[in-house]
C-alpha cells in the first residue's frame, strides 16, 4: 500500500508578479520550481493510490470492496436474498450454505458452500470445500515475490516464472506502486517500457500471484485435438465433464474406447444432441457399465450412428434406455444382432420370435411385480386386444384375458390337454362343453365328526359328514332323508339342472325314492321316501348331488 498522497500547500504568492518590473533579479524561479515541486509530489501520490483501487481497463481491484465496506442497505438486500451476513469467522459454530463472514488472518469475504459446523482451523474447512471465496484468495504459497535493483538505463529483468499476464503481477519501485503501463510481462522476463527504467539503486519488488483454486472448466480445445492416447485410463469422469460440452468436434475419430469411460459416466446430460456419430467410437468401447441407467435418449444420436461394430455383447439393457429413446433412424440397418441383445431380451428374426434358452420377462425386478405379455390386433390401437398377465407374488393368479368377444380356443392335434397332472382327450364334434358348477358326496347318516347320527329328531338341523366336493359349503340335514346342499359361490338363478344318487339300505325289495324338495340360487333340497308309500323318509349313507348350469 502506497504512502497518503500529500495535502498540496502553497509556500509563495504570485499574484503582484505581473504586476512588478523585472529587476536585475530575475523572475523568483526556486519558488516556482518549489511549488511545481509540491504539485507533482500530490498528483503523483494521487495517481498511485488511485492505481491500488482500480485496474487499467477501469475496474475496481480485487478484494477493494470488502464486505465491511456494505452500506447497510446493501447488507439488508443480501440478507433478503437468502444470506446471512456474520461478522468474523469462529470455530465450532453452524453455518448454513448462504452465510456469508470475513476471515480474520486474511480479511477476506467468504460464503458458505455447504452446511457444516466450522472446526478449529478455518483453512482445513476452506480445502474441505466448506467456504467460496468471494473474489480471489491468493495464498503465501501462491505468491511469488521477486527482487531488484535498478542502475538507471536497465529495463529487462528475469523473473525465472511465467506470470502469464500483467494481471498477475504486482511491481513496486522504491515501495511506490507502479501502473501495468509501464511494463510489459514476456515469457519469464519483466520488461519496463522506454522511459521508464528504474533509477539507480532503486529497490524493485515483484509479486507474481497464482490462482488459489483449480481451473474447472476447459474452453477453446482445437477439434481433433484430444487422442486416446492423451488420456490416462479411466481418467474422464462423470465429475470432470460439465453438461453438454462433449460435441462431434472435440473427439478425435476413433478415440473413445472402453477402458477410457470410467463406469456410469456417460450421462444425456453430459452429450450434446447430435454429437455422438459411428466414426468417434472405436470398436466395442460402449458396454453396459458405461452408461448410466435410463440416460441414452434419441436426441443424443446422429442417424445410423450405432453400427453393430460399436456395441459390445450384451451391452443393451433395458434398464439403459430412456422410454421411446431409440428410433429407426438412429439405428444402421442390420446392425442389432443376436449377440448385442442382453440375454433376457427377445430376439427377432423375420417376424417371429425366436429364444435361445427361454424367454423371460421381469428378470431384473427387485421387488414383487406383475408382468404380462399384450396382444394388439386391431386399429385404432388401444391399450391392448388380450394379455397374458401373471399377477405380482409367488402365488399371484395367471390370467388370460381377451377383450372381443370371440373365444380362446385350446387346440391339440391328438394329444388332448393336462389339467395339472389330469389329462383330458380331445372332445369330438363341435357341440360345446359345459362343466359342473357344484358336486357332492356325503354321508346322511353321520355328522361332521363321522358319528352315527340318524332317525332321532335331535339329528336334525345338523351338518352331514362330506366326503368330497366342490362349490359346497356344507349340507345340513333338515330332517330324516332330507338334506340341504348349500353352495360356497351361489348361482345366477336357480334355472340349473341337476343329478341325484343314492345308496339303499331298506332291507328286501323295499328302496329309497328321491326328490327334489328345493331349489334356490343359494342351495338345492333333496328327500329320501321309502318306495312302500308309507310317506316315510330315511336317511342315505351314501348320496351324490351334482349341479350343471
Amino acid at each position: 500500500m502506497s504512502s497518503v498522497p500529500p495535502d498540496y500547500v502553497k509556500a509563495a504568492s504570485f499574484t503582484t508578479l505581473a504586476q512588478q518590473p523585472i529587476t536585475t533579479a530575475g523572475l523568483p524561479g526556486t519558488q516556482l520550481d518549489n511549488e511545481f515541486v509540491n504539485i507533482s509530489t500530490t498528483v503523483n501520490k494521487t495517481i498511485d493510490r488511485l492505481s491500488e483501487l482500480q485496474q487499467d481497463d477501469g475496474k475496481l481491484r480485487s478484494n477493494v470492496v470488502t464486505i465491511n465496506s456494505l452500506s447497510p442497505d446493501t447488507a439488508a438486500a443480501i440478507a433478503a436474498a437468502g444470506s446471512t451476513i456474520y461478522g468474523e469467522w469462529v470455530a465450532g459454530k453452524a453455518y448454513v450454505p448462504g452465510d456469508i463472514i470475513v476471515y480474520g488472518s486474511d480479511g477476506y469475504a467468504y460464503m458458505a458452500a455447504i452446511a457444516h459446523t466450522s472446526g478449529a482451523d478455518f483453512n482445513a474447512d476452506f480445502s474441505n470445500k466448506a467456504w467460496a471465496i468471494l473474489g480471489w484468495r491468493p495464498t503465501t504459497s501462491n505468491l511469488i515475490v521477486k527482487t531488484f535493483t535498478g542502475n538507471g538505463s536497465q529495463l529487462t529483468f528475469e523473473l525465472l516464472v511465467n506470470p502469464v499476464s500483467e494481471t498477475n503481477t504486482q511491481v513496486f519501485v522504491n515501495g511506490v506502486y507502479k501502473s501495468k503501463s509501464t511494463y510489459d510481462i514476456s515469457g519469464t522476463n519483466l520488461v519496463f517500457t522506454a522511459g521508464n527504467a528504474p533509477a539507480n539503486a532503486a529497490a524493485i519488488e515483484v509479486v507474481i500471484g497464482v490462482a488459489a483454486e483449480l481451473i474447472n472448466n476447459i474452453a477453446n480445445i482445437p477439434a481433433n485435438s484430444v487422442g486416446t492416447t492423451a488420456l490416462i485410463n479411466l481418467a474422464v469422469t462423470g465429475a470432470k465433464i460439465a453438461d453438454t460440452t462433449i460435441t462431434t468436434g472435440k473427439l478425435a475419430d476413433q478415440s473413445v474406447t472402453a477402458d477410457k469411460i470410467e463406469n456410469n459416466t456417460i450421462t444425456s446430460g453430459k452429450i450434446q444432441n447430435l454429437s455422438i456419430i459411428e466414426d468417434k467410437l472405436a470398436a466395442g468401447a460402449v458396454t453396459g457399465q458405461k452408461i448410466a441407467t435410463g440416460t441414452i435418449i434419441e436426441s443424443n444420436l446422429a442417424d445410423v450412428s450405432v453400427g453393430s461394430t460399436k456395441i459390445a455383447a450384451g451391452a443393451i439393457l433395458n434398464s439403459k434406455m430412456a422410454t421411446n429413446s431409440v428410433g429407426t433412424t438412429n439405428v444402421i440397418d442390420g446392425s442389432v444382432t443376436l449377440a448385442k441383445l442382453s440375454q433376457y431380451a427377445p430376439k427377432w428374426f423375420s417376424g417371429t420370435t425366436y429364444v435361445q434358452s427361454g424367454l423371460e420377462l421381469g428378470p431384473e425386478i427387485t421387488s414383487d411385480a406383475p408382468s404380462y405379455i399384450d396382444f394388439h390386433s386391431s386399429f385404432p390401437v388401444i391399450d391392448f386386444d388380450a394379455r397374458i398377465f401373471r399377477n405380482s407374488g409367488v402365488n399371484g393368479a395367471f390370467e388370460i384375458l381377451q377383450l372381443g368377444t370371440g373365444p380362446i380356443a385350446f387346440t391339440s392335434n391328438s394329444g388332448g390337454f393336462k389339467f395339472g397332472t389330469a389329462p383330458m382327450p380331445n372332445p369330438v364334434g363341435t357341440a360345446p362343453i359345459y362343466g359342473a358348477r357344484a358336486w357332492v358326496s356325503f354321508d346322511g347318516t353321520r355328522d361332521t365328526t363321522g358319528a352315527l347320527s340318524t332317525g332321532t329328531s335331535t339329528a336334525n338341523n345338523t351338518n352331514r359328514k362330506i366326503n368330497a366336493s366342490g362349490n359346497v359349503s356344507s349340507v345340513l340335514r333338515v330332517s330324516r332323508g332330507v338334506y340341504q346342499i348349500n353352495f360356497a359361490l351361489q348361482m345366477d338363478d336357480a334355472a340349473y339342472a341337476y343329478t341325484h344318487a343314492y345308496s339303499s339300505e331298506t332291507a328286501g325289495s323295499q328302496h329309497a325314492v328321491g326328490f327334489l324338495a328345493g331349489i334356490t340360487p343359494y342351495s338345492i333340497t333333496v328327500a329320501h321316501y321309502n318306495a312302500d308309500d308309507s310317506g316315510d323318509t330315511t336317511d342315505k349313507s351314501l348320496v351324490s348331488v351334482c349341479v350343471f348350469r
